[in-house]
């Protein structure tokens, strides 16, 4: 539930062989050893450059917004709206004509490999939320920004928060204020056991912060004075009050019986009841907004992303690549960059020495929506701009036909 992340991870050599995730953000692995290397931000030293990157059979390495579980879209709040007409991200930075941040994988090293099994998830679906609390007849109170409340949600399986404050700027105030998805009385590994109501079975639940209360199928709680009722008893305005416990999964030291306390719950009808709260979903909003700016409407969420790959040396790519979309959504771009020349090759076709070896079935096999051979694109105000990487490329794949539905071949000789 948390979005717009990035995960930077940099060694001379680097096997992924697990399960890597950034939904709707950016993975970064390795670094090829051309142009400015990135630094460490935390000893502002320079990243050593990456020999060998291994994508291990059984990896997955995915900035999609789909879940893994059910395979469903997931909607993950991503900042607030303030006006209406401005959607403020986390950084406090105005996404309103620029977009959201694009779903981005770049993979860079000397020699890439990508083993048969190995995924990388592109996958476009879901989309981003932004809330915006309207006083006046709705209310006067915005009670999702309480710190005695709390959010639960029946699908969230995870025994520890999302973290997603908003970060607000010495320079830029945008946020008003708002703390965003977060609350500090929370702690890693805070669950609550709830008797449960209609929609709600009884069981533990993790605690999220209050404005998660906002999200499709979550309820509120809020703890109660008095004696626990020994079955939920239900209010005037449909909320109901239950029989739980609280606790932290994480505390070793935990023992015995937990006293019960009293629980209010309140699901979504009755919260929005209590006071206004308007939605904003990126993939309307920021398509909407973009065409009333006449500019170039930035990738949404239900589009799938971008993977780069970039090495110096040799590439091998056996994995697969999930880069489709749903209907209405822009299938994924692959980029493949390097500074000496590359081969496309087709059966027994033989390569100069020096040269990039690329085998058409295997760039077939990623069904991009459009594939870019010899450098890296970039959205801009205008469409996408291209840094050429690759000095020649020659194509001789007789027997191997190089297909999709867009192929680019940029080379500055």
């Amino acid at each position: 539930l948390s979005a717009g992340g990035e995960l930077n991870v940099y060694a001379s050599t680097i096997t992924q062989g697990g399960v890597l995730r950034a939904p709707v953000g950016a993975i970064n692995l390795g670094w090829d050893g051309t142009g400015t290397a990135p630094r460490d931000s935390i000893s502002n030293r320079s990243v050593p450059a990456t020999r060998q990157l291994t994508l291990a059979t059984g990896s997955l390495t995915s900035v999609s917004a789909i879940d893994p579980l059910t395979g469903s879209a997931l909607t993950l709040p991503y900042g607030t709206n303030l006006n209406g007409t401005a959607w403020i991200d986390p950084t406090s930075t105005d996404i309103t004509v620029g977009g959201a941040p694009q779903k981005t994988v770049n993979v860079s090293a000397q020699s890439v490999t990508a083993q048969t099994g190995a995924t990388v998830d592109l996958r476009g679906g879901g989309d981003l939320y932004a809330y915006r609390w309207v006083t006046g007849v709705g209310g006067t109170k915005d009670i999702l920004a309480s710190s005695a409340s709390f959010a639960v949600i029946p699908s969230y399986t995870a025994d520890y928060a999302p973290f997603a404050p908003f970060n607000p700027t010495a320079v830029n105030t945008n946020l008003g204020g708002d703390a965003g998805y977060a609350n500090a009385g929370l702690a890693v590994g805070d669950r609550v056991y709830l008797s449960g109501v209609a929609g709600l079975p009884a069981g533990n639940y993790t605690l999220l912060p209050a404005r998660y209360a906002l999200l499709p199928g979550a309820f509120l709680v809020t703890p109660k004075s008095g004696v626990p009722p020994a079955a939920a008893v239900v209010q005037p305005d449909g909320a109901s009050v239950v029989a739980g416990y609280r606790f932290n999964d994480l505390n070793a030291a935990r023992t015995g019986s937990p006293l019960a306390a009293a629980f209010e719950v309140a699901p979504q009808s009755v919260v929005r009841a209590r006071a206004e709260y308007d939605d904003s979903l990126a993939n309307a909003f920021l398509l909407a907004s973009a065409t009333a700016h006449d500019a170039v409407p930035p990738r949404l969420p239900i589009d799938s992303g971008q993977l780069v790959l970039a090495a110096t040396s040799a590439m091998a790519i056996q994995g697969a690549v999930s880069a489709q979309a749903p209907a209405g959504g822009r299938g994924g771009l692959v980029d493949i960059s390097s500074p000496i020349d590359i081969f496309i090759a087709g059966p027994g076709a033989a390569a100069p020495a020096g040269s990039l070896v690329l085998n058409s079935s295997e760039l077939n096999s990623f069904g991009a929506e459009s594939l870019l051979i010899g450098g890296v694109r970039t959205a801009t105000e205008q469409g996408s701009a291209i840094a050429v990487k690759t000095n020649n490329i020659t194509v001789n794949n007789a027997g191997a036909p190089l297909t999709g539905a867009e192929i680019v071949l940029a080379a500055s000789r």
